[in-house]
């Protein structure tokens, strides 16, 4: 009995170079070291076995109860692509730990995985199975495996690392901006195509709530209480599908917010996922799996908001200059006139950072007027619109100086113009941003803020004085042996 057990366990050889890595890292180097130690002396380990891993790769996370995709898990190693493998350096490991290391093999593709503690008194090494007959989400993806057999039989071929990257999606709109009032519903449309032309692929659409970090661009994926999840909103149709070569498939879709909906911005993404299994893939070479979101802002409304009083929570909290360097001892002088700062170069790039404390997204766009001292506009830039989400800060990159064409850098006449060109700005300066927003009428409705500073090029001029006093130095020492040399040149 025992040998037949042996004989079906999961993974067999590669659990035991695992676990043989793991008792040779504690032989090595004891129990009392840093975690950190022991997870480079593990993937050594492995390593030196001729063992594919990779460290904290993202894997997913699906809901058991919907089979819904609910985030990313990063462990700390996964092997082979097989086998979850989670580190510790601690004197104990608490259920707690094991049954966290559980729950992600539960919700996630893998079977197996092992949970080791390099500095308990005796080495734990901990294997935890659970199996995909008994995850509800494994049972739907067969189905999907299913059609990408029949697809591989009619001749599909394998996407090798030449073509990989030509393997891709596109749809005809990538975001939906829609204005609501509870209760209603949209119903809108889009097609998804595959941009290949040597592969079917099968893909699967889900929706995810996200939202932007404060003072980033980086869009994060989040969750919220069922009254405040829009994606139950949506009703789609179809969800996973199976796109030909240069095909395409139209997707329907339905938005209906339910009377007790609190009024405000609800942000969803629809994301159509490549679903590639491993027989897709030729055995070497890197592997690419297309995903592509599409963006729906959705502003929930009522009657009873006073729209007015939500654009007057859009304010500019600050609007300064960066990149470029100060001159401090120079600011104590002329702090007044230059409250944004004494620069020794011209200013490159100015950043506004801009507030809203409204429950509502706003799109926003607008431009800087730079003026010198003689109320001259010397810069004038276009500033794109831009999404400004509910109780978000975002900062808008404003680019004054625009590097020169890589084509012409290797253009001496024209580098050196285009250095001449930047050291002209000299004197005090004012910079004054304006952004458009919408008002309660239905048109834009401007804030502006200003900003003064100073340009005092001194590197420049100095070095362009001290070399023309050399110049004219030299002149005047050899202004003897000009004379006769001239008059012979040209016969005299």
């Amino acid at each position: 009995m025992q040998k037949r057990i042996v004989e079906n366990l999961l993974y067999k050889e590669l659990s035991y170079l695992i676990q043989g890595a793991a008792i040779e890292v504690r032989k090595d180097f004891g129990s009392g070291h840093k975690e950190k130690l022991y997870q480079t002396a593990f993937a050594n380990e492995l390593t030196s076995r001729h063992v594919n891993f990779e460290k904290e790769k993202a894997i997913k996370i699906f809901s058991p109860k919907d089979s819904r995709y609910v985030g990313l898990y990063r462990p700390d190693f996964v092997v082979n692509d097989q086998v979850i493998v989670e580190t510790k350096a601690e004197k104990f490991v608490s259920r707690d730990e094991i049954k966290r290391v559980y729950d992600y093999l539960r919700n996630s593709k893998y079977e197996l995985a092992y949970l080791i503690n390099f500095a308990s008194p005796r080495l734990l090494v901990r294997r935890i199975i659970y199996t995909n007959d008994r995850k509800p989400f494994f049972a739907k993806a067969s189905l999907v495996s299913i059609s990408l057999l029949l697809v591989l039989i009619s001749g599909a071929k394998l996407i090798s690392p030449a073509n990989a990257s030509e393997i891709g999606l596109a749809t005809t709109k990538n975001r939906f901006e829609i204005e609501m009032l509870v209760g209603d519903t949209y119903r809108g449309d889009l097609a998804v195509f595959n941009q290949s032309a040597d592969a079917a692929v099968p893909v699967h659409m889900e929706l995810s709530l996200w939202n932007i970090k404060e003072d980033s661009e980086d869009i994060e994926f989040v969750q919220a209480e069922p009254s405040l999840n829009a994606t139950r909103w949506f009703k789609v149709e179809p969800r996973d599908f199976i796109l030909d070569k240069d095909g395409d498939k139209q997707i329907k879709f339905q938005i209906t917010a339910p009377k007790e909906t609190s009024p405000g911005a609800y942000l969803v993404m629809m994301r159509f996922q490549a679903v590639l299994p491993e027989y897709y893939f030729e055995q070497s070479g890197p592997r690419f799996l297309p995903e592509l979101g599409v963006l729906f802002f959705i502003n929930i409304r009522t009657l009873a908001i006073d729209s007015a009083g939500e654009n007057g929570r859009l304010n500019i909290i600050s609007f300064q200059p960066e990149e470029t360097h100060r001159l401090g001892f120079v600011e104590r002088f002329i702090a007044s006139p230059a409250n944004a700062g004494v620069f020794d170069e011209q200013v490159k790039k100015l950043v506004a950072k801009v507030e809203n404390k409204g429950i509502y997204y706003v799109k926003a766009s607008g431009f800087v007027v730079i003026k010198n001292l003689f109320g001259k506009t010397v810069a004038l830039i276009k500033i794109p619109e831009k999404f400004l989400l509910p109780n978000r800060t975002r900062s808008i990159p404003i680019t004054v100086v625009t590097p020169p064409p890589e084509q012409s850098k290797s253009n001496i006449l024209y580098s050196i113009f285009y250095i001449l060109q930047q050291q002209t700005y000299l004197g005090p300066y004012t910079a004054t941003l304006t952004l458009n927003v919408p008002s309660e009428s239905g048109g834009v409705e401007p804030i502006s803020e200003s900003i003064n500073f100073w340009i005092i090029p001194w590197k420049f001029w100095l070095s362009l004085i001290v070399l023309s006093a050399l110049c004219l130095f030299v002149i005047f020492k050899i202004r003897k042996r000009i004379k006769p040399a001239l008059s012979t040149l040209i016969g005299r």
